[in-house]
């Protein structure tokens, strides 16, 4: 029987061609190239048994070679496919670069079986985990061998086995020689073509040329060689190729291609599946060829199961469809023209969505739509009450029309004959008929209902109904002129539907001729009017009246005279009484009634009478009187009019305050009332003013103030006035106002507030603030204005230049102040004496400096020679020190520790000295500014050291020249701006005292001196060590 061996775990197998006999002998071993898998049709032992060691021989052999590319270990791990522990597989391996018919003892070789020596797999190989190079047989051992050291060049044999059980295995490789590129030599590539694809018109069976596919697997056709293979096995032993051309046994087939490279004899096996796809064809039909408009009916396409295809409507944009698996395709469909459905083309789509097969298609079928039947429609509308209506159909012969009258549910039908018409009869119609043609149905197959929802109506016109009109009277000298339309809708009753004529004669309104206009002028005094009523909708429905027209004469009356009246106020309205005017026009004459209309027409026709004509409220215009004959009917009236005429009333402004000045505080004084005329009457000349007590007497005229002009008010303080303002006609309007004596200015009481005194500023002088002064003479009071002056005339008359605040001033000095009541005017002055008090005036101490003595800007400060030396220049005075000029103005939070100041700024601040009088409240301030200066910062210098001088001298003295450091311990500094000086001990260099005055010699055992380096500017300085050494001679 056949066995299935599978090495490795890829999907390609690599081997070397040795040639094409079964690989069960040495001599036909596969050579491995590669990690991969295989099959192969070699059966039993082979024709000779190879192996006789380790308990076993050759039941079911397969030979393999290994050709080694990189050294290392090499083991690996035979896995059968099938897990049972009654499979059993042995293997040997022979010496490196033995050959066949003296391969010698193998050198690793297993036997165990699996099942014998109880081992939970049937699993064997070699690994680095054992010694033993040899295993078996039966229960002896675990199934593994000690794997090979392999070096680059070497070949070896391995006869695999498989004494008991089926199936195949797997084998993959370990060790270091497997590692990176691998233990064997690099195969061949075979490239995966996956599926390849033919169309073809014989379902399952198609033409493949295998020949055309060779530079897809691999394209180096010299190097390599390519053959086709119907099963692995073959491919593996290079047996029973396939031809280039080729017909597929099978509907899908699996192919395989041998690679050889034609230098190593490696091989690669690969695989691809041959499909055949039948070639798609689709065709196309109608359910029904000819349809009715908005008929439902299907389109079919058949052909190809799962076929793809593309298909237009009347030529219109590509449109695609699948076929089912019963190659059906239904497109339901409703048109509204003749459509031509058309086929482009069919394809087969596999299940990647690739187009493997097409053809394309002209198939196609047309369905046409039925041709609408319409129907026409006339009547005899309109038409007169109770005549017959006529309906005459016009349309297609034989045609059947369906139809309604008077939207009844019941719908009716009428077949046109054979010329296409029929008749309607609808007897006796008493109004509007509607009638409705819903449809017509072709006589001809498929017989197609349209519809024609067609609305018409008869029209029917009634008899006019009339109502005999009144007689028409007019007032007229002669003969009257009418309004004949103005009958109109008492003669209609008001329909509107109607059309109504006047004629001279019966026979005119008869014949519908020589209609009169309107308005009419009559002919005689008592005259008759033919009326001809007919139908808007039907002139031949007609109904006759007559219409009475009657002229009368109207009273005769005289004219009025124009009405005047005042404005009642300023809207141009005024009040009148009518009646008057009515006496003038009656004349005296009795038996006539008179009345009152704001409109002409209004009186005209004796209606809207003025209800109130003795007290009638109206603008500038005309009234109208309308005059007629007591009892009368005829409303023959005399209309006069009568002219209003309103005279305005003088506009007067709100008036304001008549204010004066209280010169005795009496309250009164006297006042010119006609200095208000120009703001009463606005500068018109044609207007006259009059004054009075009370507002009655300014309304009536009564009672006006006798001398205007000098005017003293009787009530103190304020007293109303009235004013009257009056035209030429005599119309007035009024306004009060009051005259006011304004109280003068109110001072302070206390004389010593014009009294004031100031600190000396400078000898002799003090500034003075004139509005603390101010504040102090009028006690303070609100809305007054103060302004001072050098001389009391200048206070007097408001004149000269006002003084500024502050003011300097010497002892002894009297200025003068003008007081102004801000709101009223008033005003008077009061003199003011200035005194000014000696005070300390100090002179401003010299900065205070000191050093900063670890240079962070800050240093302490002893302010008490500074104070002493002002309290001492100044007798009698107290100096604290403050840190803000308010502090020191108001005397408050003094600096408590005077003798101990640390500045609070950086690297300097201002402090305010107060000096402040120990008998007076006067003080003095003044400012001293704290400086720091920085410390300089010398640098530590190096040890100088010398030797003793002299080859004799040993007494540890040598002559040092300290200058020669100076460099060194000035560092940064500039020595422009700084002194250096030596001195013998450290309190003297701080002191800055009895400094070593021979540096440049100085003469000195092992010792240390001190360098004080100082500002020459600030005097701070630094100091810092050398160490002088004096070496001994040798």
């Amino acid at each position: 029987m056949n066995k299935i061996f599978a090495l490795g775990l890829l999907l390609l197998s690599c081997f070397v061609a040795i040639g094409q006999n079964q690989p069960n002998d040495c001599a036909d071993a596969i050579t491995i190239c590669g990690n991969g898998s295989f099959s192969s049709n070699s059966t039993g032992p082979g024709d000779t048994q190879e192996i006789s060691s380790c308990g076993g021989f050759e039941s079911n052999s397969i030979w393999l070679k290994v050709n080694i590319v990189q050294t290392g270990t090499l083991g690996f791990d035979l896995i059968p496919d099938d897990p049972s522990l009654v499979v059993d597989y042995d293997f040997w391996v022979f010496p490196a670069n033995a050959v066949c018919g003296s391969l010698g003892s193998p050198i690793r070789c297993c036997t165990t079986n699996p099942l014998a020596a109880g081992l939970s797999n049937n699993h064997t190989g070699m690994y680095g985990s054992t010694t033993i190079t040899q295993s078996g047989p039966g229960a002896n051992g675990n199934g593994y061998v000690r794997w090979l050291n392999v070096t680059a060049g070497q070949s070896y044999y391995i006869a695999i086995d498989r004494p008991s059980g089926s199936g195949g295995f797997q084998i993959n490789w370990t060790g270091t020689a497997t590692t990176g590129t691998g233990a064997f030599p690099t195969p061949p590539t075979a490239n995966d073509l996956g599926e390849v694809r033919t169309c073809s018109t014989t379902p399952n069976i198609g033409i493949f040329d295998l020949g055309a596919l060779r530079p897809q697997i691999n394209a180096d056709q010299v190097n390599n060689t390519i053959t086709f293979h119907a099963t692995n096995a073959d491919a593996v032993d290079g047996v029973s190729p396939l031809g280039n051309i080729i017909s597929n046994t099978s509907n899908p087939q699996q192919i395989f291609a041998r690679v050889v490279n034609n230098s190593s004899g490696c091989f690669t096996v690969t695989d691809f599946t041959l499909v055949v796809y039948p070639v798609p064809n689709v065709t196309v039909s109608a359910s029904q060829l000819v349809v009715c408009p908005g008929q439902s009916f299907n389109i079919t396409f058949s052909g190809t199961p799962n076929a793809n295809f593309h298909y237009s409507i009347n030529g219109g944009s590509p449109q695609s469809a699948i076929l089912n698996a019963g190659g059906n395709f239904v497109l339901p469909q409703t048109i509204s023209a003749n459509t031509t459905y058309s086929l482009i083309d069919a394809s087969i789509v596999n299940s990647s969505g690739v187009v493997v097969c097409s053809q394309t298609l002209n198939g196609s079928v047309t369905v046409n739509l039925s041709t609408p039947l319409t129907v026409g429609a006339s009547t005899n509308s309109p038409i007169c009450a109770n005549q017959d209506g006529i309906i005459v159909l016009n349309g297609s012969a034989n045609a059947s029309v369906q139809y309604t009258i008077q939207g009844n549910p019941t719908t009716q039908n009428v077949v046109l004959d054979a010329t296409g018409e029929a008749t309607i009869t609808l007897p006796s119609l008493t109004s509007n008929t509607n009638y409705t043609i819903i449809s017509v149905t072709d006589p001809n197959a498929p017989f197609c209902v349209f519809p024609i929802n067609f609305q018409d109506t008869i029209n029917v016109s009634p008899i006019p109904q009339v109502t005999a009109p009144q007689p028409m009277e007019v007032c007229a000298p002669g003969f009257g002129i009418f309004d004949l339309d103005s009958n109109n809708a008492a003669i209609s009753g008001g329909n509107t539907a109607y059309t109504i004529t006047y004629h001279f004669t019966q026979a005119d309104a008869q014949n519908d001729t020589a209609s009169l206009t309107s308005p009419y002028q009559s002919i005689s005094a008592n005259q008759t009017v033919y009326v001809r009523v007919e139908s808007a909708s039907n002139g031949a429905c007609v109904s006759y009246t007559t219409l009475n027209l009657v002229t009368s004469q109207s009273p005769t009356v005289s004219p009025a005279t124009p009405l005047e009246e005042c404005a009642d106020n300023f809207d141009g309205y005024a009040y009148f009484d009518l009646t008057p005017a009515g006496v003038e026009i009656l004349n005296g004459q009795s038996g006539l009634t008179i009345t009152y209309h704001s409109t002409q027409a209004a009186a005209e026709f004796g209606v809207n009478a003025i209800a109130n004509p003795t007290n009638y409220h109206s603008i500038l215009g005309t009234v109208y009187a309308s005059v007629v004959q007591t009892g009368t009917t005829t409303n023959c009236r005399s209309v006069v009019p009568i002219q209003l005429i309103v005279h305005p009333r003088p506009a007067i402004p709100v008036m304001t305050a008549y204010e004066l000045c209280d010169d005795d505080t009496d309250g009164l004084q006297v006042f010119d009332l006609t200095s208000k005329d120009l703001e009463a009457t606005g500068g018109d000349t044609t207007l006259t003013t009059a004054y009075y007590l009370s507002s009655t007497d300014a309304q009536s005229g009564n009672n006006p103030i006798a001398s205007p002009a000098t005017f003293g008010n009787t009530t103190p303080n304020s007293q109303p006035v009235w004013v009257a303002v009056i035209t030429g006609f005599g119309c007035r309007s009024i306004a009060s106002f009051n005259v006011v004596v304004n109280p003068l200015p109110v001072l302070s009481t206390d004389p010593s507030d014009f009294e004031a005194t100031e600190c000396e500023e400078t000898p002799g002088n003090a500034w003075f603030h004139l509005d603390e002064i101010a504040t102090a003479i009028t006690a303070g009071a609100s809305g007054y204005t103060v302004v001072f002056y050098e001389t009391g005339p200048e206070a007097q008359s408001g004149s000269g230049t006002p003084l500024a605040s502050p003011y300097p001033s010497p002892d002894n000095n009297t200025i003068h102040a003008r007081i102004t009541n801000a709101a009223t005017g008033c005003w008077t002055t009061a003199s003011v004496l200035l005194h000014v008090i000696p005070a300390p005036i100090a002179t401003p101490p010299a900065p205070l400096a000191e050093c900063d003595v670890n240079n962070d800007g800050f240093a302490t400060f002893d302010l008490t020679a500074t104070i002493q030396a002002i309290e001492s220049a100044l007798t009698d005075v107290t100096v604290t020190v403050h840190e803000t000029p308010q502090d020191a103005e108001f005397g408050v939070n003094a600096v408590p520790n005077t003798n101990a100041y640390n500045n609070l700024t950086a690297n300097g601040q201002t402090l305010y000295l107060r000096v402040k009088s120990d008998l007076t409240d006067c003080y003095d301030i003044v400012t001293v500014q704290l400086i720091v200066n920085p410390t300089p910062v010398a640098t530590a210098p190096a040890d100088y050291e010398l030797c003793d001088d002299g080859t004799s001298d040993t007494d540890g003295i040598a002559t040092f020249n300290l200058n020669t450091k100076a460099a060194e311990i000035y560092g940064t500094l500039d020595p422009a701006q700084y002194s250096l000086a030596f001195y013998a001990d450290a309190a003297n260099a701080a002191a800055g005292t009895n400094a070593i005055t021979n540096p440049m010699s100085y003469q000195s055992s092992t010792a240390t001196v001190y360098a004080r380096v100082t500002n020459t500017v600030t005097g701070c300085y630094d100091v810092v060590a050398l160490n002088l050494i004096v070496n001994p001679l040798p």
